[in-house]
């Protein structure tokens, strides 16, 4: 199990994850992140999350979010909720840092998988300098494990995504990228000893 306040880096965007509440902690209930982003910072492509809602809430700074047609800005205190299979994107248009508090309802051990995993990639220099993955079954395990699916013209590669999800390749990059990047994913507790 990961320490509540553990705490990665993206050394290409500056950005800061820090895990407060993990869904091993919380039995599944939830995931809470909080996230630092650099002034103007970008967020990702819009997308959609089928598995789960995803919460945004503002503690320092501001944020902009889209959800479906619609563009919202908050400022501290405020909160915005996506619903299931809504088309989402965030990003900052001020001239400070942003954090703001992440909450995913069911939370999911993948999805902050994929935070430590695409934030190694960066660090080993696997990613383009906008942080996408420059081998395909990497991107194939992000987009994966993120349960993200893209949205807007891109859509038309989920089909694409989901067919190389399946295959041996994806499930051994898997394996090596959990290994690597997620070292208690795989810890085995033994027995106390008496």
């Amino acid at each position: 199990m990961h320490d509540a306040r553990e705490m990665i880096r993206n050394p290409l965007t500056t950005e800061e994850v820090t895990f407060v509440q993990t869904a091993s902690q919380t039995n599944g209930e939830k995931g809470v992140v909080e996230i630092l982003i650099a002034p103007r910072a970008t967020g990702p492509p819009v997308h959609y999350h089928s598995a789960f809602t995803e919460s945004f809430e503002v503690l320092e700074g501001e944020l902009t979010l889209r959800v479906g047609r619609r563009t919202k800005r908050l400022t501290v205190g405020e909160r915005l909720t996506v619903s299931k299979n809504e088309r989402h994107t965030f990003w900052s248009e001020s001239d400070r840092q942003t954090r703001f508090r992440g909450t995913i309802e069911p939370g999911s051990v993948e999805f902050e998988n994929c935070f430590r995993i695409a934030f190694g990639l960066a660090r080993d220099g696997l990613t383009t300098s906008k942080g996408v993955p420059k081998q395909l079954y990497h991107l194939v395990v992000l987009a994966t494990m993120s349960q993200s699916n893209p949205g807007g013209l891109a859509s038309v590669l989920n089909p694409i995504l989901k067919l190389l999800a399946r295959t041996r390749g994806a499930r051994e990059t898997r394996d090596a990228l959990i290994q690597r990047y997620c070292p208690s994913a795989l810890e085995v507790h033994e027995p106390a000893r008496g």
